[in-house]
């Protein structure tokens, strides 16, 4: 998202107050955003926080004869 909106990572940072070793760790897969932290970038663009945290349903238990 960062590169398509053509943002260095400290300006990304900046823009969404989040530090640009956050940006640097969530991009090289080291941390994981919080919620606070998806909210943070996905507010601007209509994103909401449970569609990215949306958990995929277990197929359901069957019954053995």
């Amino acid at each position: 998202m960062r590169q398509a909106l053509g943002m260095t990572q400290a300006r990304f940072a900046s823009v969404f107050k989040l530090t640009r070793r956050l940006v640097v760790d969530l991009e090289a897969g080291r941390a994981n955003p919080t919620v606070e932290t998806l909210t943070k970038i996905g507010k601007p663009f209509g994103y909401q926080v449970g569609f990215v945290l949306t958990k995929a349903a277990e197929p359901p238990a069957t019954e053995k004869d």
